[in-house]
């Protein structure tokens, strides 16, 4: 029986999270990291909160960390290891440029110049027992949404998701409210929040129900996108999908008195 306990956590060559940077006039900017394209990748057991606050506070010290919440089947730790063996994970179009036999079916793993290779895709992956939602302020959000602190969105959360109030959540603030600007803290207002489900398999329909329910909850608004405009809550109705990179590494910095304080990691309602 396959245990879903598990998440992907790749390493790239180069930093793939934030970069802010500062000009010479004193303003600060932020950009994304790169697009990853090829990143080496391990699976790791992740039993309970205690071990997913630990690997988070790992990921946060590194720039070249980034998670996935799912992991490929046959790469899990085995004989109590934490850890299993290290791969390789490319995109889709890394993999058609360099294989034959994945223009003929992209999923799977692919023979490259004698390493074994997989794309970043859904139908590659299992999705985990562990799920997180993305807590920030965005366009279009009404301003009592919008001034909504810690305390007041787990409220929220909590009357949509009752069982919420009695689940064990990991807390990170985002990684920009780690960036130091001559010694003071970028504001930052988002956060993630980290919990495992009972059934991996249901987490898409628990998402698209869930951002019914925050209509009706008064926490749901229409936001633009694009041309066009999409149902969106105090929650990002998009993270619910096991194959999403999830950045939690260390943000870089550039500029004269910019520095990054240490990664801040919290469990709310204890280890259950």
């Amino acid at each position: 029986m396959i245990s879903h306990d598990c998440v992907t956590v790749l390493t790239t060559k180069d930093r793939a999270n934030k970069l802010v940077t500062r000009s010479a006039d004193g303003e600060v900017h932020k950009s994304a990291g790169p697009p990853i394209v090829s990143a080496r990748a391990e699976t790791h057991r992740v039993p309970n909160a205690k071990a997913m606050e630990a690997l988070l506070r790992e990921v946060g010290d590194n720039p070249c960390l980034v998670i996935i919440l799912g992991f490929f089947p046959g790469t899990e730790p085995s004989n109590g290891d934490s850890v299993g063996q290290t791969f390789n994970v490319v995109s889709k179009g890394w993999l058609l440029e360099h294989s034959e036999t994945a223009k003929q079916n992209i999923l799977g793993w692919h023979e490259v110049e004698g390493g074994q290779y997989i794309a970043r895709l859904k139908k590659n992956m299992l999705p985990s027992s562990w799920a997180y939602f993305d807590r920030d302020t965005t366009p279009d959000m009404p301003d009592h949404l919008v001034k909504l602190d810690s305390l007041g969105w787990l409220s929220a959360m909590g009357e949509m998701i009752p069982a919420l109030n009695q689940t064990s959540i990991i807390e990170v603030p985002s990684t920009t409210g780690r960036v130091l600007v001559d010694g003071e803290p970028i504001a930052s207002s988002g956060s993630h929040y980290y919990l495992q489900i009972s059934d991996p398999y249901d987490l898409e329909r628990f998402g698209a129900v869930l951002l019914q329910h925050s209509f009706l909850h008064g926490y749901g608004f229409m936001k633009k996108w694009g041309d066009a405009t999409r149902q969106w809550s105090i929650f990002d109705p998009t993270t619910f999908s096991h194959e999403r990179l999830v950045y939690e590494g260390k943000p870089s910095v550039e500029g004269t008195g910019l520095s990054v304080g240490p990664p801040v990691v919290t469990i709310i309602n204890g280890d259950r």
